[in-house]
């Protein structure tokens, strides 16, 4: 089986459970990666296979997603069509190595996140079944599908028969009522959180009198100016009277700088244990950071800022199980009354906790990897199982 991701290593940790269920079910798995995310498959406990070369994706504009999240008109058109066109750009570039290996070595089936357009290729010039993992909610189809006339030169360059923009399956992890309702479905999956390797923090005792929040903005924020983003929602939670653990890569430590009284940073611990013991998240709308706090059924304040974060915080609201504030009406004012907000109102936690018990009824990924056998039997006889997937293929 090979799996493929494209530069950015959390679109690489989503596809990591269900990678361990492949290799205990007994299949033999590779991790088609570029040479920067081979570390972070080793570190998984995977095979790297690092091929092609790093590309720099470029400057991701924050309002990269403001077409799927409802904006129309020409300039939105062309920032989803220029963000999917970077993705396209990076699967080139390991493009030719991938086929020239797989061509050898033949893999059965060819598992790939949303953005990772080399791995449908890839199944379509070997003829085996593609399958998209999604990472959370699905704004990849979207992103590939604004940048299709350079998808399909990326075929034409190989003299591969392009198929369209969905995968022959999809494995999904997110729950359908937090799903974008407007994606094809998929096979659900249980989702379990997977940020890297950790150790177990340390613990924080509890002060009566003062709920928990969790302040995390991601992998990316440094590159992004989330530092400033963190110490403004530190400051209003601290004014509120909150006790504030904020979570951050271990080179983002420093560029935070001092933490007063009544808050914590913790560097590189496992996201899963903070959130487990929270009243609440704040975060950047990120998939893996929204799929953990689905998964222990916690509120969420959603500051999206970047990318897919806008219709994923769009779709964390329609659920009811959190919040939006858009990076630009970031006021203290407004962080204030959503805080509030989520802390009185009992809704949401009712609403999280439903999410939650949605979650947790899926099957397991040890499940859903007995399945591949049989997606792999139904492609060679020309059927399908169930409805295609929202990715490139």
């Amino acid at each position: 089986m090979l799996v493929t991701a494209n530069a950015a290593s959390s679109h690489y940790y989503c596809m990591v459970p269900f990678a361990w269920a492949l290799r205990a079910a007994g299949h033999e798995v590779r991790v088609a990666v570029p040479p920067r995310l081979a570390d972070a498959v080793r570190e998984s406990g995977l095979v790297a296979w690092p091929l092609g070369e790093d590309l720099d994706l470029g400057p991701i504009p924050r309002s990269g997603a403001t077409a799927v999240a409802g904006t129309t008109g020409d300039a939105a058109r062309a920032r989803m069509a220029q963000t999917g066109g970077r993705f396209i750009q990076h699967a080139g570039a390991m493009a030719g190595e991938l086929l020239a290996a797989c061509r050898q070595w033949r893999p059965d089936l060819v598992v790939h996140e949303p953005t990772a357009v080399a791995g449908p290729l890839v199944a379509s010039a070997l003829d085996v079944p593609s399958v998209c993992h999604r990472w959370g909610v699905d704004v990849g189809r979207a992103v590939i599908e604004a940048a299709v006339p350079a998808l399909r030169q990326l075929y034409l360059a190989y003299n591969i028969r392009y198929k369209g923009v969905d995968s022959d399956f999809v494995v999904d992890p997110c729950p359908p009522s937090l799903q974008d309702p407007s994606v094809p479905p998929g096979e659900h999956v249980r989702y379990v959180s997977y940020g890297g390797g950790g150790r177990v923090p340390p613990r924080i005792p509890f002060v009566p009198g003062r709920p928990r929040v969790v302040l995390t903005m991601g992998t990316i924020a440094g590159a992004l100016g989330g530092m400033d983003v963190v110490r403004g929602l530190m400051d209003v939670l601290l004014g509120m009277g909150m006790q504030v653990v904020i979570a951050v890569l271990a080179e983002q430590r420093a560029e935070l700088g001092y933490v007063p009284e009544g808050a914590v940073a913790l560097a590189s611990y496992p996201l899963e244990d903070l959130i487990a013991d929270a009243d609440l998240v704040a975060h950047h709308g990120g998939a893996g950071t929204t799929m953990t706090c689905v998964a222990h059924g916690v509120p969420q304040l959603v500051v999206p800022y970047v990318g897919d974060s806008f219709v994923t915080a769009a779709r964390v609201e329609a659920a009811g199980a959190g919040l939006r504030v858009p990076i630009r009406d970031c006021s203290p004012e407004r962080i204030e009354a959503a805080v509030q907000d989520l802390s009185a109102n009992t809704g949401y936690r009712e609403a999280a906790d439903r999410l939650r018990r949605e979650m947790r009824s899926a099957p397991t990924v040890a499940e859903v990897a007995e399945n591949v056998p049989k997606w792999v039997s139904s492609y060679r006889e020309g059927e399908r199982t169930w409805t295609t997937s929202a990715c490139a293929g």
